[in-house]
């Protein structure tokens, strides 16, 4: 499983799904895994896809693709800054060739303003 933070980039404050940030934030996601495997370490990858809009619908865009370190996962790209309106993030784990693991559901969706 899969879950994801969205932060402020400029001071790295979780940012609480259906808040306001300020015009020209800039945005990551972070992604924690969890139903972990005792003393299997995950490794592959997580992809983070970044949406224009406040329910993670359509098409997104690439956010990264980042293969874990240690079990973890690295943030995404950075967004922003963003202009006004609705954005979102998601994430899913990618197992890879990991035989411990399968790939992960999509995240629930992250969104900084108004979740629609």
């Amino acid at each position: 499983t899969v879950t994801t933070t969205l932060k402020n980039a400029a001071n790295n404050n979780t940012i609480p799904n259906n808040s306001s940030i300020s015009l020209g934030s800039s945005v990551y996601d972070t992604a924690t895994l969890s139903n972990l495997v005792s003393g299997e370490t995950p490794t592959g990858k997580v992809q983070y896809t970044f949406f224009s809009n406040g329910n993670c619908s359509g098409t997104g865009t690439d956010a990264g693709l980042k293969t874990l370190v240690n079990g973890l996962a690295p943030q995404s790209d950075t967004q922003g800054p963003l202009a006004p309106g609705d954005y979102s993030f998601e994430a899913q784990y990618l197992s890879g060739s990991d035989p411990n693991y399968s790939d992960s559901a999509v995240s629930s969706c992250d969104c900084p303003n108004n979740c629609s």
